[in-house]
């Protein structure tokens, strides 16, 4: 297992940041949650999603990057501080 957690988190580091909002999505985080949890605003989420903004700052960047990495790990709801 940790094997495999090693290996996720170097595929997730070099990932884009549409690449670390799909992998949020797609583990049930809403728009919103990311938002929160990120400091990007909703808008620039939604327009990231949908092709409309490329990229975010790189401090931001990293945040989805570290977001995305705990998700893929298997990290809990609970373990990131938010109830599920």
């Amino acid at each position: 297992m940790i094997l495999t957690a090693k290996i996720t988190f170097a595929i997730v580091a070099v990932m884009k940041a549409i690449d670390h909002l799909k992998i949020l999505i797609s583990a049930g985080w809403s728009q919103g949650r990311i938002a929160r949890e990120s400091g990007i605003a909703q808008p620039s989420i939604n327009r990231l999603l949908n092709g409309r903004q490329t990229d975010v700052h790189y401090s931001q960047g990293k945040v989805l990057e570290q977001l995305a990495a705990k998700v893929a790990s298997g990290a809990t709801a609970e373990s990131m501080g938010e109830a599920a």
